[in-house]
């Protein structure tokens, strides 16, 4: 038999390749937590899920807030969520160019079936975003678990959880559903929430193709508690528990829906998808107390197609997305009448996308046990931007500040950036249950929105580069029935790094660097005890 095409488990990985593949098949780096994982650690906070992949920190911030960093410093500012991608089934829950740094609070992630980690840049198949590292949340399938289950739960400071699943097939047709309602008034003064999520699926039951039809949503209700100040107040116990901005909050809603369909043996992937969010909430950690309001709907459809030829196996595909949104930051009260921050609409504008982007990956095996792997992407991204207030620095009526205004509103324009992310990879199966591989991937993220149009200090144009990351990596994979190691190094280097300067300008000249050892590790005993570290 063919070792290097035999899977030793069923170890089966959907986010590398879009459809199932065994672990030890794959180049590159990658974190799987199932079902009894997900539902072990019950996280109330999606940093206490976040903790069991390697080389990944997701901050918890105040309510269901939150900063990821993969590989990287945790990265802050407008557009720092620009450099991880989130999916949801496999396609993205937020359109290239708007993400949002607490996006993952919108996924149902409680509910999972399995969530899976790339960390550094993903391969030809996906494109801006993936910087840094891909997290794809997979909802449970129709017929994947019949019956319904139901739970409540209790904890500190007046935590409340209801959680409901169901899974039926009435007349061969699978309709699978879940719902999680939280209430949480906090352990500081005014730092509660309620946030409900869901998703429901239908799919009909067929020999000859997969077919499946997807909503999700949330909905978040937030008191946000705002930075505590003061030589080492942690240590006094009522100023730990004090919010000094009961005022803040934040809301959100967000809503998906998918259609995705799968003909008998993978052989052609096709998801269509639309999406809508939107927020608001007071930027209590700015002088004024401005409030953003920000929204958008998106759409767009991912094709993949998977042949074998040519002594090897080709997948290829196509990827393609529109979205419209808006921005806009209003402050109440004036700060000082000489203030450089007026009361009033700092920004409002809308902006549109669209965004194409082809791929095609090969994948050859070289002898008995050796597999070499070459992809490349290429990626086009447009902006389209429209001012609704006057162009410059002045206030929101057209006059001017004593000594200008900070917040400066670019004239409509419209900006595209084209990107190409080739790789290359190398694998190795030892035998029936170990794996090396090498890989050396350029990952890139296109200038989000808001670094671009959102614009202070008198600069007149954010002329912006799409940042670009260099990885190699090797690493060795080992998957029996019971046991799962993952042994990686990485280099990584960075371009163009997207930052605000001490001038306050927003530019693109930044370089970083970034390497490391990751391991990780999860065993499973017959007798079903669990344990796993990373």
């Amino acid at each position: 038999a063919d070792i290097a095409r035999r899977p030793a488990t069923e170890d089966l990985i959907v986010t590398a390749t879009r459809v199932p593949a065994p672990r030890l098949n794959l180049i590159g780096n990658t974190t799987r937590l199932d079902e009894q994982r997900i539902a072990l650690t019950n996280h109330q906070h999606i940093n206490e899920l976040g903790t069991a992949a390697a080389g990944t920190w997701i901050s918890r911030g105040s309510g269901q807030e939150n900063l990821t960093a993969i590989r990287s410093p945790v990265l802050t500012g407008p557009g720092a969520c620009g450099a991880f991608l989130t999916l949801e089934n496999g396609i993205p829950t937020r359109p290239t160019g708007f993400c949002n740094v607490n996006q993952l609070f919108e996924i149902p992630s409680e509910l999972a079936s399995s969530a899976e980690a790339l960390r550094g840049p993903a391969n030809a198949l996906y494109g801006s975003n993936g910087l840094h590292g891909t997290l794809n949340f997979l909802l449970p399938r129709p017929a994947e678990s019949p019956g319904w289950r139901a739970g409540l739960e209790a904890g500190p400071d007046d935590f409340r959880r209801l959680r409901i699943t169901a899974d039926a097939t009435p007349r061969e047709q699978g309709i699978a559903g879940g719902l999680l309602v939280d209430h949480y008034d906090g352990f500081r003064a005014d730092s509660g929430y309620d946030q409900q999520k869901g998703y429901l699926e239908w799919a009909p039951q067929s020999d000859t193709s997969h077919l499946q039809l997807t909503f999700s949503g949330s909905h978040l209700d937030q008191q946000t508690a705002g930075f505590i100040r003061g030589f080492e107040a942690y240590k006094d116990p009522e100023l730990r528990i004090s919010n000094p901005d009961p005022d803040a909050f934040r809301k959100g809603d967000s809503q998906r829906v998918s259609l995705h369909w799968q003909p008998a043996g993978n052989a052609i992937d096709s998801r269509l998808f639309m999406r809508r969010s939107d927020m608001e909430f007071l930027q209590h950690f700015l002088p004024g107390k401005p409030l953003e309001q920000n929204g958008q709907i998106s759409g767009g459809w991912m094709l993949t197609v998977q042949r074998d030829g040519m002594g090897g196996h080709l997948t290829a595909g196509t990827d393609a997305e529109f979205m419209s949104g808006f921005l806009r930051e209003i402050q109440a009260q004036e700060i000082a009448p000489d203030s450089n921050r007026p009361a009033g609409r700092h920004y409002d504008y809308d902006v549109n996308s669209q965004m194409a982007a082809v791929y095609a990956q090969f994948d050859r095996p070289v002898g008995r046990l050796w597999t070499v792997q070459a992809g490349l992407r290429l990626e086009y991204l447009r902006y389209g931007y429209d001012n609704k207030l006057p162009d410059g620095n002045t206030r929101d009526d057209g006059t001017n500040c004593p000594a200008g205004c900070l917040f400066y509103r670019p004239a409509d324009r419209s900006d595209d950036f084209l990107q190409a992310a080739p790789n290359l990879g190398l694998l190795f199966r030892i035998d029936e249950y170990d794996s090396l591989f090498a890989s050396l991937t350029r990952g890139f993220r296109a200038p989000q929105a808001t670094e671009l149009y959102r614009l202070q200090n008198g600069q007149t144009v954010a002329d912006l580069k799409p940042e670009t990351l260099d990885s190699v990596e090797v690493g060795w994979h080992r998957s029996t029935e019971r046991l799962q190691i993952e042994l990686t190094g990485f280099a990584m280097r960075k371009h163009n790094v997207i930052f605000r300067d001490s001038n306050g300008f927003n530019v693109s000249d930044g370089r970083t660097m970034h390497a490391g050892v990751e391991l990780q590790a999860f065993a499973r005993a017959q007798n079903g005890l669990y344990t796993g570290f990373a």
